[in-house]
């Protein structure tokens, strides 16, 4: 059905049902039903029936990847070792068996029909020029079958099979060994695909503001047709999308708790970039900065417009979070999941989401009042919300990939959050002695703190 761009098949090439294994395939597995036991036939007839079960019928598809992704890839993988296994039997009995195989060039002649005669084949459902290779070799596979019919000489027609299927691999990796988009080392230096003007960008900003923090940028640098979700990593800058094709499942418990995903629908766990629609959301998250080609409508009293540099535009949020938050306060995951997105956003400024049974965990805590919610048009609550957690925790901490070293300080006792999703991989240290963690604001680390000026390293 063509190959890359030229496929013509189910959605796209990568997620259709891969079932391309060679030509004769098509051809031989036929042969098995020629001369054979009625016995034999039925187990025949068993197994190409399970492979039409497990394509046309989703619900086996659905079940190989645990229900939750709509892919063949790996699954029509196992089918096509099913289908050339019964081939490879076929093809035995063909060089094999002193037979007259009349029927597989009747079958030949069928599939050119469908090839070139059929009508919905005029559609632009098959490219012309993989119609014409495929064409052409069906009609070379006949000679074989026809030569194999009147020759006596077996062996020559054997080699001739071989160079045949060596051709016809030759001609149909040709695109996929070949034409493909390469990207260099120089390609890179020169500023090709993702080298965009967000390098600049980022290197200016990276000089104006040496601390941490991340950055939501609105516009793909990739060529794909989907939105780039490793941009971040590729450009050196903190994101807010996750890196892995698999994602982190603290931080995809945290973007469910807070509305940015629906489990059960496989692209919002695959593309999760939701969270950049919420410019609060993303502030609480830690995106200090904001970029975009085009202005973004943001409100003047929580963000403000740094200015277009190197044709983009740039905003800077003033509510934005450090790697370290304080709370005195807390709500229940329960509680949380009644509240509108606004609220949610803003509750995450003020008050430590935990789940129902760990509320022991935070007894230092007072409960949040769930009648001090704010409007639509309150953006003041938002600023005043992030001055009161600037002013609970003092944080001198220095982040790396793999570390955060520091101080933290506070006046009184409360909880600490790490705005890094929680993994029992990393090693929590307070003025040199371990400390245990648990999950809060439903995917972060969390740690009861003791209300002092303390050291803390947290080691991946």
């Amino acid at each position: 059905m063509g190959v890359g761009s030229d496929f013509k098949g189910w959605f796209n090439y990568l997620e259709s049902p891969i079932l391309y294994i060679g030509l004769p395939i098509l051809i031989f597995i036929f042969a098995l039903f020629y001369g054979t036991e009625k016995k034999q036939k039925n187990t025949y007839f068993f197994i190409l029936g399970v492979c039409a079960l497990l394509l046309i019928f989703p619900w086996f598809r659905y079940a190989f990847w645990g229900f939750n992704l709509n892919y063949f890839r790996s699954f029509g993988f196992y089918v096509s070792i099913l289908l050339f296994y019964l081939a490879m039997y076929g093809l035995n009995k063909f060089l094999i068996e002193k037979r007259n195989y009349k029927h597989l060039l009747f079958l030949v002649t069928a599939f050119l029909f469908l090839l070139f005669v059929y009508p919905g084949n005029a559609s632009g459902k098959l490219e012309h020029g993989q119609r014409m290779v495929i064409g052409t070799l069906f009609l070379l596979y006949a000679v074989v079958i026809y030569l194999r019919n009147k020759a006596q000489n077996q062996l020559e027609l054997k080699w001739g099979l071989l160079a045949l299927v060596m051709l016809e691999l030759g001609l149909q990796s040709h695109t996929t060994v070949n034409n493909r988009n390469t990207l260099t080392n120089s390609d890179l230096k020169a500023g090709k695909l993702y080298g965009d003007s967000t390098l600049q960008v980022v290197d200016w900003l990276k000089k104006q503001d040496i601390g941490f923090y991340r950055i939501a940028k609105y516009y793909p640098s990739g060529p794909a047709q989907h939105m780039s979700m490793n941009d971040a990593m590729l450009q050196n800058f903190n994101g807010l999308i996750g890196y892995s094709s698999i994602h982190q499942k603290y931080y995809m418990r945290f973007l469910n708790g807070v509305d940015c995903i629906d489990p059960k629908k496989p692209d919002d766990i695959k593309w999760t970039y939701k969270i950049l629609s919420r410019p609060y959301l993303s502030s609480f998250a830690g995106a200090k900065y904001f970029l975009d080609k085009d202005s973004i409508k943001l409100d003047t009293i929580n963000f403000k417009s740094i200015g277009k540099k190197h044709g983009i535009y740039v905003y800077q949020s003033n509510i934005a979070n450090s790697i370290a938050l304080a709370y005195e306060q807390y709500i229940t995951e329960k509680e949380f999941k009644t509240l509108t997105k606004l609220n949610k956003d803003y509750l995450l400024f003020k008050a430590l989401v935990i789940a129902d049974e760990k509320v022991k965990e935070v007894g230092g805590l007072s409960h949040f009042n769930l009648n001090d919610t704010i409007s639509k048009d309150n953006k003041v609550a938002f600023l005043l919300a992030a001055q009161q957690q600037q002013t609970l925790l003092k944080q001198n901490l220095k982040v790396t990939n793999k570390s955060i070293s520091g101080t933290l300080e506070t006046t009184k006792p409360c909880m600490i959050t790490f705005l890094i999703p929680y993994d029992e991989n990393w090693k929590l240290r307070l003025n040199d002695e371990n400390k245990n963690y648990f999950v809060g604001d439903f995917g972060f680390i969390c740690l009861n703190y003791p209300g002092k000026k303390v050291t803390v390293k947290l080691t991946y």
